[in-house]
């Protein structure tokens, strides 16, 4: 099974996660008034990945781990890249 996130540019479903999973909690905390429920969207976060790990524990652990490994390219490529 494949999902693909149709986007301009193709993105792996994890970097999207994670750029979506950023953009909520940088608006939870910074925004003002937006009448967005972000507590919502954050709380959907979390409780669709304890469901994952409930349906497929191997595969829910091999996700994190690619995301974790994602996230530290993105931070390596950010702070000696000197993007951040």
């Amino acid at each position: 099974l494949t999902i693909n996130f149709i986007m301009f540019i193709p993105l792996p479903s994890v970097l999207v996660g994670l750029i979506i999973t950023a953009v909520e909690v940088s608006a939870f905390l910074y925004s003002v008034e937006t009448y967005v429920a972000h507590d919502a969207h954050l709380a959907g976060f979390l409780l669709g990945g304890i469901s994952s790990f409930i349906v497929d524990w191997e595969r829910a652990v091999k996700g994190v781990l690619i995301a974790a490994i994602v996230l530290v390219g993105i931070y390596l490529i950010g702070v000696y890249g000197n993007l951040f």
